[in-house]
């Protein structure tokens, strides 16, 4: 996705968004939403790649909503209408089931619950071990 957005590959290139590397993430979206051609034409494609890369999880997985984390977040406002568009037309079932996209919360009680999951996780899998005779 990183060459939709404006780098390369080596991360030396600032086309086609005209944005450095470090500005990629915090600056696309407020740059195409202010109108800037370059980060307009940046994002149309970012949102092309995007819905060929969900789509093709979507229908080999079988998944009925997609949440779009970290920089893809912030971008969701933007991408969104383009993005649910694309990834339609391309999902075998979405006729009958569409899939729905959306943003991940920005609520810290999320990644705090996921990380008490990930160490609870050997207490969930091999609770015997746990317990005292």
């Amino acid at each position: 996705m990183g060459s939709a957005a404006g780098t390369t590959t080596l991360g030396t290139s600032t086309a086609p968004s005209g944005l450095a590397p470090g500005e990629i993430a915090t600056e696309l979206g407020p740059r195409a939403d202010a109108g800037d051609a370059r980060c307009v034409e940046a994002l149309a494609t970012l949102t092309w790649a995007l819905s060929i890369a969900l789509a093709s999880v979507v229908n080999v997985v079988g998944l009925s909503s997609v949440v779009l984390g970290g920089h893809l977040a912030t971008l969701e406002p933007l991408l969104h209408d383009e993005l649910v568009d694309r990834v339609q037309r391309r999902v075998l079932g979405s006729r009958w089931d569409p899939v729905r996209i959306r943003p991940a919360s920005d609520d810290a009680g999320v990644s705090a619950t996921g990380a008490a999951f990930l160490v609870l996780d050997d207490v969930v899998r091999h609770p015997a071990t746990w317990l005292r005779a």
